[in-house]
C-alpha cells in the first residue's frame, strides 16, 4: 500500500528549482536531497543525477533512487563521496509536525504522523514543532551537508515561515543564519507563490510566500 507524504514539492517549487539551478549547475551534476520523502527530487533527473535520503522506510521505498538512512550521519553513509549540490525542503516546524494520535482516519488534521500511520523516527526532524529540538537536529544535518558538498558546491533550500498563535515564526531567517554560520555564502533568496495548505486554527493566516534560498559553499 502506498503511504502518502503530506509535504511534497509543488510544481511551482520544482519550476523555480529548475530555473535557478540550471543557472549554476552543469548537466549531470550529482545532487543530494537529505529530506527526500517519497522522492520528489528525482523529477530533476535529468538534467541531474539525484540521490535522496529518507529516514522512514514507507516513504523511501516509493523511489529506487532513495536510500533509507539518517541524514544526521551523511558522512558515514557516503564516506568519501561528494555532491555538486544539495537541493532540499526540510519540515517547516509547523502544525504538520503535531503528534496527534486520535482518530486519524476521520481527522481533518494534515500531519506527517497521520499520513505515515505511526510514530515518526526519533531523528526525523518532521517529528518536532518549531523549537530547540527542531533547531538542534537541523543544525546537525546542515553540518553534515556542508561536509559532503564539493568545494564551491551549491545548496538550494525551499523553506517557509509559518504562523503560530497569530505570530509569524522566523523559520527562514533561522535556517539562513545557521547555514551562514556553518560556512555557506548566501547567493540569492527568491520568493515562490504557492497554494498554501488551509488547515488548522491559523488557516486564514499564512506566510506570504515560500522561499528558495540559494547558498554556495565557501572554501576555508
Amino acid at each position: 500500500m502506498t503511504v502518502n507524504h503530506p509535504a511534497v514539492f509543488s510544481k511551482e517549487v520544482i519550476s523555480s528549482l529548475l530555473i535557478h539551478s540550471q543557472k549554476r549547475l552543469d548537466k549531470g551534476s550529482l545532487v543530494l536531497d537529505p529530506f527526500a520523502g517519497t522522492g520528489g527530487i528525482h523529477s530533476l533527473c535529468p538534467p541531474y543525477k539525484t540521490i535522496g535520503v529518507e529516514i522512514e522506510k514507507e516513504w523511501t521505498d516509493q523511489n529506487e533512487r532513495n536510500i533509507c538512512a539518517d541524514s544526521t550521519k551523511l558522512t558515514k553513509i557516503f564516506k568519501d563521496q561528494k555532491f555538486d549540490a544539495i537541493i532540499t525542503s526540510p519540515p517547516y516546524g509547523n502544525r504538520m509536525s503535531d503528534q496527534y494520535q486520535g482518530d486519524a482516519k476521520n481527522s481533518k488534521r494534515y500531519t506527517y504522523r497521520i499520513s505515515l500511520g505511526r510514530d515518526l523516527t526519533d531523528t526525523n526532524t518532521a517529528k518536532f514543532n518549531w523549537g530547540n529540538k527542531y533547531k538542534l537536529l537541523h543544525q546537525q544535518i546542515w553540518n553534515e551537508c556542508y561536509k559532503v558538498l564539493n568545494e564551491d558546491g551549491y545548496l538550494f533550500l525551499n523553506i517557509s515561515n509559518h504562523i503560530r498563535a497569530g505570530k509569524e515564526e522566523a523559520v527562514v531567517e533561522w535556517h539562513v543564519s545557521t547555514l551562514i554560520d556553518i560556512g555557506f555564502y548566501i547567493d540569492e533568496i527568491v520568493s515562490i507563490d504557492t497554494k498554501r495548505i488551509k488547515h488548522g486554527s491559523n488557516s486564514a493566516l499564512r506566510a506570504d510566500s515560500e522561499k528558495l534560498a540559494i547558498f554556495k559553499k565557501v572554501s576555508p
